[in-house]
């Protein structure tokens, strides 16, 4: 297999990951951790494709398929972005944590 036709393929994988999105309107933890979405900024100048690992009160960690985690201000994020992430709850409560 040559070099073009492997950069084909990996092409080919991240579109089809991509058409996995959840749809708008609040997804699981779950959902959003198995799959691979554009998250974009508010601007909309900036984008990254990556994985949903957890948020705080005020921030997203998101992880690219590199392996490289970002933690994203929330209100830097698109608004669908938002959208789509978890309700958070405080943990510090929980004496299970």
């Amino acid at each position: 297999m040559t070099r073009d036709q492997l950069i084909i393929q990996d092409k080919t994988i991240r579109k089809l990951k991509r058409k996995q999105q959840p749809s708008s309107g609040g997804s699981t933890e779950e959902e959003l951790t198995q799959v691979l979405r554009t998250w974009t900024d508010v601007t909309g100048k900036y984008k990254i494709e990556a994985r949903y690992v957890s948020r705080t009160e005020d921030q997203v960690t998101i992880k690219t398929d590199a392996g490289r985690e970002i933690k994203i201000l929330i209100d830097k994020l698109k608004e669908s972005d938002r959208d789509l992430l978890p309700a958070w709850q405080d943990a510090s409560d929980n004496p299970f944590k």
